[in-house]
Protein backbone atom coordinates (compact mmCIF):
# COMPACT_ATOMS: atom_id res chain seq x y z
CA UNK A 1 0.00 0.00 0.00
CA UNK A 2 1.40 3.30 -0.67
CA UNK A 3 -0.04 6.21 1.87
CA UNK A 4 -0.77 9.74 0.46
CA UNK A 5 -0.05 12.43 2.68
CA UNK A 6 -3.17 14.80 3.37
CA UNK A 7 -3.33 18.57 3.20
CA UNK A 8 -6.42 20.27 3.61
CA UNK A 9 -7.05 23.38 2.64
CA UNK A 10 -5.32 26.98 3.83
CA UNK A 11 -3.72 26.74 7.43
CA UNK A 12 -6.05 24.61 9.43
CA UNK A 13 -3.16 22.38 10.50
CA UNK A 14 -0.34 25.23 10.75
CA UNK A 15 0.00 25.52 14.49
CA UNK A 16 -1.13 22.23 16.21
CA UNK A 17 1.29 19.17 15.65
CA UNK A 18 -0.53 15.60 14.56
CA UNK A 19 -0.15 11.62 15.13
CA UNK A 20 -1.02 10.29 11.57
CA UNK A 21 -2.45 7.30 11.01
CA UNK A 22 -3.04 6.60 7.33
CA UNK A 23 -5.16 3.54 5.81
CA UNK A 24 -7.02 2.13 3.08
CA UNK A 25 -10.34 1.93 3.58
CA UNK A 26 -10.15 -1.89 4.57
CA UNK A 27 -11.34 -1.47 8.31
CA UNK A 28 -8.58 -2.53 10.69
CA UNK A 29 -5.88 -2.17 7.75
CA UNK A 30 -3.86 0.97 9.61
CA UNK A 31 -0.15 2.02 9.57
CA UNK A 32 0.92 4.22 11.77
CA UNK A 33 2.94 7.40 10.96
CA UNK A 34 4.28 10.42 12.38
CA UNK A 35 4.43 13.95 11.35
CA UNK A 36 4.23 17.54 13.08
CA UNK A 37 2.14 18.72 10.10
CA UNK A 38 -0.01 17.36 7.40
CA UNK A 39 1.71 18.14 3.66
CA UNK A 40 0.13 16.93 0.50
CA UNK A 41 1.77 15.56 -2.63
CA UNK A 42 -1.14 14.07 -4.09
CA UNK A 43 -1.90 16.58 -6.73
CA UNK A 44 -5.51 17.20 -6.24
CA UNK A 45 -7.74 19.32 -4.22
CA UNK A 46 -10.19 16.29 -3.60
CA UNK A 47 -12.34 17.98 -0.75
CA UNK A 48 -11.21 16.88 2.44
CA UNK A 49 -13.89 15.80 5.48
CA UNK A 50 -13.01 15.75 8.87
CA UNK A 51 -15.24 14.19 11.61
CA UNK A 52 -14.97 13.00 15.60
CA UNK A 53 -13.56 9.53 14.97
CA UNK A 54 -15.33 6.82 16.80
CA UNK A 55 -14.22 4.39 19.47
CA UNK A 56 -11.07 6.61 20.29
CA UNK A 57 -10.11 9.80 22.33
CA UNK A 58 -11.77 12.58 22.75
CA UNK A 59 -8.61 14.63 20.86
CA UNK A 60 -9.30 12.26 17.72
CA UNK A 61 -10.00 13.58 14.23
CA UNK A 62 -10.72 11.63 10.92
CA UNK A 63 -10.07 12.99 7.72
CA UNK A 64 -12.03 11.40 4.83
CA UNK A 65 -11.13 11.76 1.23
CA UNK A 66 -12.08 9.32 -1.87
CA UNK A 67 -9.95 5.72 -1.28
CA UNK A 68 -8.19 7.19 2.09
CA UNK A 69 -8.74 7.02 5.57
CA UNK A 70 -6.18 9.47 7.87
CA UNK A 71 -6.64 8.92 11.51
CA UNK A 72 -5.09 11.70 13.18
CA UNK A 73 -4.14 12.43 16.90
CA UNK A 74 -3.95 16.07 18.05
CA UNK A 75 -0.47 16.75 20.67
CA UNK A 76 -0.28 19.33 23.00
CA UNK A 77 0.10 22.68 21.76
CA UNK A 78 3.78 24.09 22.50
CA UNK A 79 2.61 27.17 23.64
CA UNK A 80 0.10 25.81 26.30
CA UNK A 81 3.31 22.54 27.23
CA UNK A 82 5.57 25.91 27.60
CA UNK A 83 2.73 27.59 29.57
CA UNK A 84 2.10 24.77 31.82
CA UNK A 85 5.66 24.26 32.74
CA UNK A 86 6.07 27.62 33.89
CA UNK A 87 3.25 26.91 36.31
CA UNK A 88 4.51 24.08 37.75
CA UNK A 89 7.89 26.02 38.10
CA UNK A 90 5.97 29.08 40.13
CA UNK A 91 4.13 26.65 42.00
CA UNK A 92 7.59 24.79 42.91
CA UNK A 93 9.13 28.08 43.73
CA UNK A 94 6.51 29.16 45.77
CA UNK A 95 6.21 25.91 47.96
CA UNK A 96 10.39 26.68 48.29
CA UNK A 97 10.19 30.35 49.50
CA UNK A 98 7.37 29.37 51.96
CA UNK A 99 9.34 26.38 53.07
CA UNK A 100 12.24 28.52 53.50
CA UNK A 101 10.13 31.14 55.15
CA UNK A 102 8.79 28.56 57.81
CA UNK A 103 12.15 27.46 58.50
CA UNK A 104 13.65 30.21 59.29
CA UNK A 105 10.83 31.91 61.65
CA UNK A 106 10.94 28.13 63.43
CA UNK A 107 14.92 29.09 63.61
CA UNK A 108 14.45 32.71 65.44
CA UNK A 109 11.31 32.22 67.10
CA UNK A 110 12.22 30.60 70.30
CA UNK A 111 9.84 29.29 72.91
CA UNK A 112 11.99 30.05 75.98
CA UNK A 113 8.69 29.54 78.51
CA UNK A 114 10.26 26.53 80.24
CA UNK A 115 13.71 28.31 80.34
CA UNK A 116 13.06 31.40 81.70
CA UNK A 117 10.65 29.53 84.48
CA UNK A 118 13.60 27.40 85.45
CA UNK A 119 16.16 30.56 85.69
CA UNK A 120 13.25 32.09 88.58
CA UNK A 121 13.10 28.82 90.70
CA UNK A 122 17.17 28.23 90.53
CA UNK A 123 18.34 28.32 93.65
CA UNK A 124 21.83 30.21 92.19
CA UNK A 125 22.20 33.46 91.73
CA UNK A 126 22.52 35.38 88.11
CA UNK A 127 24.87 38.42 87.52
CA UNK A 128 23.14 40.47 84.93
CA UNK A 129 25.94 41.54 81.81
CA UNK A 130 25.79 43.06 78.37
CA UNK A 131 24.77 39.70 76.99
CA UNK A 132 22.35 38.38 79.54
CA UNK A 133 22.20 36.59 82.63
CA UNK A 134 25.16 34.34 83.69
CA UNK A 135 24.45 32.05 86.45
CA UNK A 136 27.09 31.35 89.44
CA UNK A 137 27.36 30.12 92.90
CA UNK A 138 30.06 30.88 95.50
CA UNK A 139 30.93 28.22 98.39
CA UNK A 140 33.48 28.82 101.21
CA UNK A 141 34.74 31.68 103.24
CA UNK A 142 35.14 34.88 101.48
CA UNK A 143 38.43 35.94 102.83
CA UNK A 144 39.55 32.45 101.69
CA UNK A 145 41.68 32.04 98.46
CA UNK A 146 39.47 32.29 95.40
CA UNK A 147 39.28 29.08 92.56
CA UNK A 148 36.91 29.66 90.05
CA UNK A 149 36.02 25.85 88.10
CA UNK A 150 35.56 26.64 84.12
CA UNK A 151 32.76 23.74 82.94
CA UNK A 152 33.46 22.17 79.45
CA UNK A 153 32.11 22.19 75.83
CA UNK A 154 28.68 20.39 77.10
CA UNK A 155 29.43 20.86 80.65
CA UNK A 156 27.06 22.84 83.65
CA UNK A 157 27.42 24.24 86.78
CA UNK A 158 26.72 21.00 88.33
CA UNK A 159 29.39 19.04 86.63
CA UNK A 160 31.67 20.30 89.41
CA UNK A 161 29.73 19.06 91.99
CA UNK A 162 32.32 15.88 92.67
CA UNK A 163 34.83 18.84 93.13
CA UNK A 164 33.42 21.24 95.36
CA UNK A 165 33.02 20.60 99.10
CA UNK A 166 36.56 18.88 98.83
CA UNK A 167 38.13 22.22 98.26
CA UNK A 168 35.89 24.14 100.42
CA UNK A 169 36.55 22.12 103.27
CA UNK A 170 40.75 22.66 102.31
CA UNK A 171 39.81 25.96 102.88
CA UNK A 172 39.46 28.05 99.38
CA UNK A 173 36.59 29.87 98.22
CA UNK A 174 34.86 28.22 95.13
CA UNK A 175 32.98 29.74 92.26
CA UNK A 176 31.32 27.85 89.56
CA UNK A 177 28.89 29.35 86.68
CA UNK A 178 27.05 28.46 83.58
CA UNK A 179 28.81 29.41 80.20
CA UNK A 180 27.01 31.14 77.61
CA UNK A 181 24.82 28.81 76.35
CA UNK A 182 24.91 26.21 78.61
CA UNK A 183 23.19 25.68 81.80
CA UNK A 184 20.73 28.37 82.35
CA UNK A 185 22.82 31.32 81.50
CA UNK A 186 21.42 33.05 78.43
CA UNK A 187 21.80 32.13 74.86
CA UNK A 188 23.01 35.06 73.20
CA UNK A 189 22.76 35.49 69.36
CA UNK A 190 26.36 36.66 68.94
CA UNK A 191 29.28 34.71 67.56
CA UNK A 192 30.59 32.78 70.63
CA UNK A 193 34.01 33.47 70.17
CA UNK A 194 36.90 33.05 72.66
CA UNK A 195 36.87 36.47 73.65
CA UNK A 196 32.75 36.37 74.99
CA UNK A 197 33.98 33.63 77.15
CA UNK A 198 36.89 35.39 78.22
CA UNK A 199 35.33 38.93 79.11
CA UNK A 200 32.24 36.65 81.05
CA UNK A 201 34.92 35.42 83.25
CA UNK A 202 36.44 39.17 83.49
CA UNK A 203 33.26 40.30 84.40
CA UNK A 204 32.40 37.34 87.13
CA UNK A 205 35.65 37.74 88.71
CA UNK A 206 35.56 41.74 88.74
CA UNK A 207 31.58 40.94 90.67
CA UNK A 208 33.60 39.03 92.80
CA UNK A 209 36.14 41.66 93.62
CA UNK A 210 39.00 39.57 93.56
CA UNK A 211 42.63 40.64 92.98
CA UNK A 212 43.93 37.26 92.08
CA UNK A 213 42.06 33.35 91.32
CA UNK A 214 43.49 30.18 90.52
CA UNK A 215 41.78 28.71 87.21
CA UNK A 216 40.68 25.31 87.24
CA UNK A 217 39.04 24.31 84.10
CA UNK A 218 37.44 20.90 82.37
CA UNK A 219 37.68 20.67 78.53
CA UNK A 220 37.08 23.97 76.52
CA UNK A 221 37.04 25.59 80.13
CA UNK A 222 40.66 24.71 80.12
CA UNK A 223 40.90 27.05 76.59
CA UNK A 224 39.77 29.74 78.46
CA UNK A 225 41.38 29.28 81.66
CA UNK A 226 44.27 29.85 79.44
CA UNK A 227 43.46 32.09 77.16
CA UNK A 228 42.46 34.44 80.38
CA UNK A 229 45.51 34.00 82.00
CA UNK A 230 47.55 35.53 78.81
CA UNK A 231 45.73 37.91 78.72
CA UNK A 232 45.25 39.08 82.71
CA UNK A 233 48.46 37.31 83.87
CA UNK A 234 48.36 39.33 86.85
CA UNK A 235 44.68 38.26 88.15
CA UNK A 236 45.86 34.01 87.87
CA UNK A 237 47.63 32.34 90.86
CA UNK A 238 47.62 28.90 89.18
CA UNK A 239 46.36 27.14 86.30
CA UNK A 240 44.59 23.24 86.91
CA UNK A 241 44.04 21.94 83.40
CA UNK A 242 41.70 18.83 83.29
CA UNK A 243 41.03 16.81 80.41
CA UNK A 244 42.11 20.01 78.44
CA UNK A 245 40.15 20.35 74.83
CA UNK A 246 42.23 22.14 72.12
CA UNK A 247 44.13 19.15 70.95
CA UNK A 248 43.89 18.77 67.41
CA UNK A 249 43.85 14.52 65.83
CA UNK A 250 44.45 13.34 62.66
CA UNK A 251 41.10 12.85 61.40
CA UNK A 252 39.28 15.02 59.22
CA UNK A 253 37.36 18.05 60.12
CA UNK A 254 33.52 18.40 60.42
CA UNK A 255 32.51 20.21 56.76
CA UNK A 256 28.80 20.00 58.40
CA UNK A 257 29.94 22.80 60.85
CA UNK A 258 31.25 25.08 58.72
CA UNK A 259 28.39 24.89 56.45
CA UNK A 260 26.32 28.01 56.37
CA UNK A 261 22.77 27.17 56.16
CA UNK A 262 22.36 23.59 56.33
CA UNK A 263 25.10 23.06 59.55
CA UNK A 264 22.13 25.20 61.26
CA UNK A 265 19.52 23.60 60.27
CA UNK A 266 20.85 20.06 61.38
CA UNK A 267 22.09 21.67 64.93
CA UNK A 268 18.78 23.28 65.37
CA UNK A 269 16.69 20.45 64.51
CA UNK A 270 19.23 17.46 65.38
CA UNK A 271 22.13 19.25 67.70
CA UNK A 272 21.08 16.87 70.38
CA UNK A 273 21.37 13.88 68.32
CA UNK A 274 24.75 14.86 66.94
CA UNK A 275 26.20 15.96 70.44
CA UNK A 276 24.84 13.09 72.77
CA UNK A 277 27.48 9.88 71.37
CA UNK A 278 30.11 12.38 71.91
CA UNK A 279 28.95 13.13 75.64
CA UNK A 280 28.45 9.68 76.67
CA UNK A 281 32.21 9.19 75.40
CA UNK A 282 33.06 11.42 78.06
CA UNK A 283 32.74 8.65 80.60
CA UNK A 284 34.44 5.37 80.62
CA UNK A 285 32.22 3.70 83.13
CA UNK A 286 29.12 5.29 81.91
CA UNK A 287 26.38 3.69 84.65
CA UNK A 288 27.65 4.98 88.05
CA UNK A 289 27.85 8.85 86.34
CA UNK A 290 25.62 8.78 83.85
CA UNK A 291 23.56 11.46 85.86
CA UNK A 292 26.18 13.85 84.52
CA UNK A 293 24.77 12.52 80.88
CA UNK A 294 21.07 13.14 82.27
CA UNK A 295 21.55 16.52 83.43
CA UNK A 296 23.42 17.57 80.02
CA UNK A 297 20.15 16.07 78.34
CA UNK A 298 17.86 18.23 80.31
CA UNK A 299 20.17 22.17 80.27
CA UNK A 300 20.61 20.96 76.58
CA UNK A 301 16.85 20.27 75.71
CA UNK A 302 16.29 24.03 76.18
CA UNK A 303 16.23 26.23 73.25
CA UNK A 304 19.32 28.01 72.22
CA UNK A 305 21.45 25.13 72.96
CA UNK A 306 22.29 23.54 70.13
CA UNK A 307 22.86 27.23 68.79
CA UNK A 308 25.04 28.32 70.81
CA UNK A 309 27.33 24.85 70.44
CA UNK A 310 27.75 25.30 66.68
CA UNK A 311 28.59 28.89 67.35
CA UNK A 312 31.28 27.82 69.88
CA UNK A 313 32.47 25.44 67.23
CA UNK A 314 32.37 27.46 64.25
CA UNK A 315 34.38 31.05 66.14
CA UNK A 316 36.56 29.52 69.34
CA UNK A 317 39.26 26.85 69.25
CA UNK A 318 37.32 24.41 70.90
CA UNK A 319 38.92 21.37 68.84
CA UNK A 320 42.78 23.49 68.10
CA UNK A 321 44.56 25.78 70.36
CA UNK A 322 47.65 24.54 69.13
CA UNK A 323 48.97 28.14 68.45
CA UNK A 324 48.52 29.62 71.90
CA UNK A 325 49.50 26.37 74.39
CA UNK A 326 53.06 26.97 74.01
CA UNK A 327 52.45 30.34 75.01
CA UNK A 328 52.10 29.50 78.67
CA UNK A 329 55.43 27.67 78.60
CA UNK A 330 57.21 31.83 78.66
CA UNK A 331 53.78 32.69 80.90
CA UNK A 332 55.74 30.45 83.60
CA UNK A 333 52.16 30.50 85.55
CA UNK A 334 52.06 27.21 87.46
CA UNK A 335 50.14 24.62 85.79
CA UNK A 336 48.82 21.05 86.74
CA UNK A 337 47.52 18.79 84.03
CA UNK A 338 44.97 16.26 85.00
CA UNK A 339 44.36 13.86 82.48
CA UNK A 340 41.92 10.68 82.09
CA UNK A 341 44.11 7.48 80.55
CA UNK A 342 41.03 6.73 78.49
CA UNK A 343 40.23 9.98 77.21
CA UNK A 344 39.33 9.33 73.73
CA UNK A 345 38.03 12.82 73.19
CA UNK A 346 41.59 14.67 73.42
CA UNK A 347 43.85 11.40 74.26
CA UNK A 348 46.14 11.44 77.10
CA UNK A 349 48.94 10.37 74.31
CA UNK A 350 48.80 14.29 73.79
CA UNK A 351 50.34 14.71 77.19
CA UNK A 352 53.66 13.72 75.18
CA UNK A 353 53.86 17.17 73.78
CA UNK A 354 53.46 19.09 77.11
CA UNK A 355 57.20 19.26 77.61
CA UNK A 356 58.05 20.52 74.90
CA UNK A 357 55.57 23.25 75.29
CA UNK A 358 55.18 23.89 78.72
CA UNK A 359 58.39 22.52 80.39
CA UNK A 360 57.58 23.83 83.99
CA UNK A 361 53.52 21.75 83.54
CA UNK A 362 53.13 19.01 85.77
CA UNK A 363 51.45 15.84 84.67
CA UNK A 364 48.98 13.52 86.55
CA UNK A 365 47.07 10.72 84.19
CA UNK A 366 44.43 8.91 85.95
CA UNK A 367 43.63 5.30 84.65
CA UNK A 368 39.86 4.09 84.27
CA UNK A 369 38.58 7.98 83.49
CA UNK A 370 37.63 9.13 80.21
CA UNK A 371 37.20 12.92 79.52
CA UNK A 372 34.93 13.87 82.23
CA UNK A 373 37.87 12.72 84.30
CA UNK A 374 36.86 14.83 87.38
CA UNK A 375 33.58 13.06 87.54
CA UNK A 376 34.51 9.57 87.02
CA UNK A 377 37.39 9.47 89.67
CA UNK A 378 36.79 12.77 92.14
CA UNK A 379 38.64 11.26 95.04
CA UNK A 380 42.01 11.60 92.90
CA UNK A 381 41.18 14.60 91.08
CA UNK A 382 40.84 16.55 94.62
CA UNK A 383 43.46 15.41 96.17
CA UNK A 384 46.21 15.75 92.76
CA UNK A 385 43.88 19.46 92.74
CA UNK A 386 44.33 20.17 96.71
CA UNK A 387 48.05 18.90 96.61
CA UNK A 388 48.94 21.36 93.76
CA UNK A 389 47.65 24.84 95.19
CA UNK A 390 48.46 24.30 98.44
CA UNK A 391 52.29 24.16 97.03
Amino acid sequence: MNPDTVAPPGNWLAHRAYSVTIAAPKKGAYLNQRSRHLKTNAGDNAPVAVKQAEGCCSDSKQIYRPGLTTHIMQLSHPVGWLSMKHKSLSLLLIIIVAFMAFLAFDYYTEDTTAFEAAQKTAPQPFLALDLGSTRYQVLGSEGSPTVVLIHSFNGYLESWSPNIDALVDAGYRVVTYDLWGRGLSDRPRVDLDLEVFRNQLKALIEHLDSDQVHLVGASFGCVIASDFALHYPARVGKLVLVGPSGWPGKGKKNWLINTPVLGDLAFHYYGMNILQPTVENYLYQKEPHYWAVEAWQKFASYPGFTRSALSTLRHAPVIDYSDSWGKLGPLGKPTLFIWGVEDVSFPYLNTRKIPALIPHAEIVGIEGAAHWVNIEKPAQVNKAMISFLQQ
